[in-house]
């Protein structure tokens, strides 16, 4: 979602905001309109290449390793003709795709990239063909992962600046630790009552905090009642209400 935000493509937006957008393009790689998410390889697989869109400089290029990885992680084999297609299906969103571009430029003609905060990565000068094409794939990445970092920083502080002022950090939610797209707290079951933690953590996730562009995202959230506990005491995720303009809990 912060790739469409940073290029501010429209198209690439308002599919993300209709809800279901890997599900979307699932059936668009597959080009069966009939897919859902209990299709685990098709759905799993289509997942694995729109994320490695936005990290991958040469799409076409890079259809045999997006194979290879795919199949690597979780053992399913799609053919080359058809992770070819699924990535020409990116050429719809034009300004994302401009965007892409305007980040290889700025490499190979400065060398650096700058993502939309203003801090600017430096590249080593070379004529290495092999270092270049890793700069390249560098630039994309980097332009969008230290924006979702810096996001994460942002929201992690604010909601523990929130926690220490309504008295419960360190004494009924702990933080745990937060990494490029996630948080992480050890909750006491208390806190869940009334939604207190759910509807606090919502508030910064998808409101009070917002990316570089001004635009509030997402989120995705789940409590179980252990450590890496199977059974759920709460799940929930974000939907975009067109009405409100605010994103709400999934019904």
């Amino acid at each position: 979602i912060l790739a469409a935000y940073l290029s501010n493509d429209r198209k690439y937006i308002n599919d993300l905001l209709q809800g279901g957008f890997h599900l979307k393009k699932a059936r668009e790689y597959f080009r069966d309109p009939t897919i859902t998410k209990d299709d685990y390889s098709k759905y799993v697989s289509a997942k694995a290449i729109s994320f490695r869109v936005a990290y991958t400089a040469e799409l076409l290029s890079a259809a045999a390793p997006i194979q290879a990885e795919i199949y690597a992680e979780s053992g399913i084999h799609i053919e080359l003709d058809r992770i070819e297609y699924a990535l020409k299906t990116w050429e719809e969103y034009i300004d994302y795709m401009a965007y892409r571009d305007s980040c290889l430029r700025q490499v190979e003609e400065t060398k650096t990239i700058t993502n939309a905060r203003g801090i600017t990565y430096h590249f080593d000068d070379t004529e290495d063909f092999r270092l270049l094409a890793g700069f390249n794939n560098t630039a994309l990445a980097y332009a969008i992962a230290s924006e979702l970092a810096l996001f994460m920083y942002d929201i992690v502080i604010s909601l523990k600046k929130q926690l220490q002022k309504d008295n419960v950090w360190n004494r009924y939610v702990y933080g745990v630790n937060s990494v490029h797209d996630a948080s992480y707290h050890i909750v006491h079951k208390d806190l869940m009552k009334d939604n207190y933690f759910p509807s606090i953590c919502k508030y910064y996730f998808t409101d009070k905090c917002r990316c570089v562009t001004g635009d509030a995202l997402g989120m995705e959230m789940s409590v179980g009642e252990r450590w890496k506990g199977k059974e759920e005491v709460f799940h929930g995720e974000t939907v975009w209400n067109f009405q409100t303009k605010t994103w709400d809990w999934k019904k």
